[in-house]
């Protein structure tokens, strides 16, 4: 199985945001209108901001805490259709970086319900 690293280097093609987005992201405003998910791996169309603490699921399948970083989102494909990728620091020691886009359901805010997804499906007590 590869390493967790390994893991982090997969890397998904991305572009740039638009400046009009990079300008929305910086401010108070979303790019993405939210509605609560009613399961872990359902798609989530949110918007993170600067140093936001989310939840990520890895490659492997594992969700763990992480922090995003202070760099726009990039756009590009996910599974549903074009969306944005933030770029999260997680691991152990805080040394990976990878990018995640909530429309692939593969990260999630850290808060309440996040906190009762991760709970019912036994990541966190």
């Amino acid at each position: 199985m590869p390493s967790e690293k390994a893991l982090a280097r997969a890397s998904r093609p991305s572009r740039a945001i638009s400046p009009d987005d990079a300008d929305a992201w910086d401010s108070d405003s979303t790019l993405y209108e939210p509605g609560l998910p009613i399961e872990l791996d359902e798609p989530y169309p949110y918007t993170f901001k600067k140093d936001q603490e989310v939840w990520i699921k890895t490659k492997n399948g594992h969700w763990c805490p992480g922090r995003v970083l202070g760099t726009p989102p990039k756009s590009g494909k996910t599974r549903q259709k074009d969306g944005y990728y933030w770029r999260v620091i997680f691991g152990d020691n805080g040394n990976l970086r990878k990018d995640f886009a909530p429309l692939n359901g593969e990260i999630k805010p850290n808060d309440a319900n996040t906190l009762r997804l991760l709970k019912a499906e036994g990541w966190v007590a």
